[in-house]
């Protein structure tokens, strides 16, 4: 039932998942978003030469037959350009439109004022600070590309070159934690003693919709454990949905029956499990060509689960590109002495190599301090000084 990590990213790679949908944003509202199409500029920026420094706007060529140059008025941003006769000049400021037939700029501290006429101290040339049609955004370039998530800089680009809105993927997935132990972390004050029905709080599904700052993740609540209550809350879910991650159940025991609902929705498993402790009992599956991701229902198990196979998902239907993959540097000895290749989590130290926390699938303490994950072989022993092949944890700030 378990397969390697490599056939396991294979398997993901060939399935039939179907593209999710897109909505229109305004641009200033699609900040972490997935860029749904490619995006091109619709015009050239500047679409008129303007002054690149504080100064006068004049005709280098003018220097050469009048010496000094008559100040005939000023000119700032968003005024209507002015034409520029033989041996004028105009005050400008940073930004505003050279005035037609300029093509020049004497900064205001490379020349002096002398009864209404500018005499330039510093040689002057065509062009000489003066930005150009198309310098900044040239019309036609591609201002994003699909797959693109969307970040401040971006944002401020997509408005500085006159796009309002954007098509981002519509990615709404719902996640549902299973387990008749569990309360809803949104509704803490109906939690019971130890031992009632719902006295641990579901902990997971905040970090698992956390992550999702890129999609439109919903709450789903709480399943018992009855294959009837989780069919029943994941086909709710899928038919107005893109995708489902349920957490917990996905185990051998009696109440582990979240696989067994999903292939009673018609839904194929790819895997059931993978030969990596801590990851080895989660699964992902396909219903309808929507993905279903079934994680473990412990915090590190789930998160680096979600990272590991969830993740790659994401990019396959969207071309959402994350590089989490670096090389670290042990900091110390590392023996990974169980039956399994087994993952580890790690943070880096001040030296700037990496140190694996305390191992185990429910160590969200080691989480929340953990800035990479890796799999390290079994029976191997990993020297201090070695490289290791690791990927980062994503965080939102």
């Amino acid at each position: 039932m378990l397969i390697d990590l490599e056939e396991a990213h294979r398997r993901i790679r060939e399935a039939g998942f179907r593209e999710p949908s897109t909505i229109k944003l305004k641009t200033h509202e699609s900040y972490g978003k997935i860029i749904g199409e490619d995006i091109k500029a619709p015009k050239d920026i500047p679409s008129h030469p303007v002054s690149a420094m504080d100064g006068y706007a004049i005709n280098s060529r003018d220097l050469a037959r009048y010496g000094r140059l008559k100040i005939r008025g000023k000119i700032f941003i968003g005024d209507t350009p002015p034409e520029l006769k033989p041996g004028e000049a105009y005050y400008i400021v940073t930004g505003a439109p050279l005035p037609y037939g300029a093509d020049s700029i004497v900064r205001v501290e490379a020349s002096r004022v002398e009864n209404g006429y500018i005499v330039p101290v510093e040689k002057v040339w065509p062009g000489k600070d003066v930005v150009s049609p198309g310098d900044v955004v040239k019309g036609g370039m591609y201002l994003a590309r699909r797959g693109d998530l969307v970040d401040p800089y971006m944002v401020s680009l997509l408005l500085y070159s006159g796009v309002y809105e954007v098509h981002v993927y519509s990615y709404s997935v719902g996640v549902l934690a299973v387990g008749s132990e569990l309360a809803r972390y949104d509704s803490v004050e109906e939690i019971g003693g130890s031992g009632s029905m719902g006295s641990k709080v579901d902990s997971i599904s905040p970090l698992i919709i956390g992550l999702l700052g890129f999609g439109f993740p919903k709450y789903l609540g709480v399943s018992v454990d009855s294959e009837e209550s989780i069919s029943e809350a994941i086909s709710s879910a899928l038919a107005e949905l893109y995708s489902v991650i349920t957490i917990g159940g996905t185990s051998v025991g009696e109440r582990d029956l979240v696989k067994k609902a999903v292939r009673e929705l018609g839904g194929e498993l790819l895997f059931e499990g993978v030969n990596v402790n801590v990851l080895k009992r989660g699964s992902i599956g396909v219903v309808d060509g929507k993905p279903i991701a079934m994680l473990p229902g412990q915090c590190v198990a789930a998160a680096v689960f979600f990272h590991e196979f969830y993740l790659p998902i994401v990019s396959r239907v969207t071309g959402l590109r994350l590089n989490l993959d670096v090389a670290g540097v042990l900091g110390e000895d590392v023996e990974v002495v169980r039956k399994m290749d087994s993952l580890y989590l790690f943070r880096y130290g001040d030296d700037g190599m990496v140190y694996p926390l305390r191992w185990g699938p429910g160590r969200c303490f080691e989480l929340a301090q953990a800035s990479l994950y890796g799999v390290l072989s079994r029976g191997k022993l990993y020297r201090r000084g070695s490289k290791v092949s690791l990927r980062k944890l994503i965080r939102y700030v």
